[in-house]
């Protein structure tokens, strides 16, 4: 009976010590399939996080909306997302804080039409369909392209659309053109199956992509947080070092090429970092939000931005 206890001691002293690993070291991490977070998909996959001491649980979605559900339920500690839905979060009162950026590129949006279509120009799709995100950088640069051509953003109809299903959707004509982040343009293009029309380059924007922390986790694991950014670091870095080592771990990520991938990792730049541009243009793309009826205020943006994490050099300047 006592050799049973001392088993049955030694059994709750190794969950005990187990669980207290995992909440010293452990870290839920939801980033995209996009290219735009390939720091994120090489950092997690190529070991850059494990190697700062950091156990992963990562989940990989489609769009920044989705990330700001899991966030919203509690359900990841770190999201990586463009501008629009760090703003929509912000807004809602989601417990975050945007500690850095990885990133960007405003090449990265494309609207591509099909090879065949008569569209040469913007107007051209005048009473015709475009298949979007809603609620994402691309929504919110789409409505920034149309004022800048002198457009009705309504003239125009906006079909919301998962990005995994929009080369399918303009090979099958449900629309007449799609406006998404890398890689689904490059993807669209190697298939035979779109052209690109225009970047939201046009736009003048920095569509930066941004590192969201669960403010409690944060304030609780500082050390994992700095540690999650060292690692994002030197996937950066090893990104613009090695970009074809690079894709081969972003093609297990998104199930793309590694050429594919390649050709799509030219469209951004990498790097962590924030600047008062990032900052104004976050409280620009608020203030845009609340024209659009999206939002009814703007949030107090730098209220939401914490850079306290990253390394002196890299803070705001």
């Amino acid at each position: 009976m006592k050799y049973y206890l001392v088993l049955f001691l030694c059994l709750c002293l190794v969950i005990i010590v187990g669980c207290n690993r995992k909440e010293e070291t452990g870290l839920r991490l939801a980033y995209q399939t996009s290219i735009a977070n390939a720091v994120a998909a090489v950092a997690d996959k190529g070991g850059f996080l494990q190697a700062e001491g950091l156990e992963i649980e990562s989940q990989v979605y489609n769009s920044g909306p989705m990330i700001n559900e899991v966030l919203a339920a509690g359900h990841a500690d770190v999201g990586i997302v463009g501008d629009v839905p760090a703003v929509l979060a912000a807004a809602r009162g989601i417990p975050i804080k945007i500690i850095a950026t990885l990133g960007g590129g405003n090449h990265r949006h494309r609207l591509v039409v099909p090879v065949e279509s008569s569209v040469a120009k913007l107007p051209d799709l005048l009473g015709q369909q475009l298949g979007i995100v809603l609620g994402s950088t691309a929504h919110s640069g789409y409505y920034h392209l149309m004022g800048k051509y002198g457009l009705n953003p309504q003239d125009i109809t906006l079909i919301n659309l998962n990005p995994g299903d929009m080369p399918e959707a303009l090979a099958a004509n449900q629309v007449d053109a799609i406006l998404t982040w890398e890689p689904t343009p490059s993807l669209i293009e190697s298939r035979g199956l779109g052209r690109e029309l225009l970047t939201l380059a046009e736009t003048d924007n920095l569509y930066p992509v941004l590192t969201l922390v669960n403010t409690a986790f944060a304030q609780k694991h500082p050390q994992q947080v700095e540690a999650l950014l060292r690692g994002l670091t030197k996937a950066a870095e090893f990104i613009a070092a090695e970009p074809e080592a690079a894709c081969r771990i972003i093609s297990a990520v998104t199930g793309l090429e590694p050429e594919i991938a390649l050709k799509a990792l030219d469209y951004h730049y990498f790097g962590l970092y924030f600047s008062k541009e990032i900052l104004q243009e976050l409280e620009d793309t608020a203030q845009f939000l609340v024209q659009m009826g999206t939002i009814s205020t703007v949030p107090d943006m730098e209220a939401f931005v914490d850079i306290t994490y990253l390394p002196l050099d890299d803070n705001i300047n």
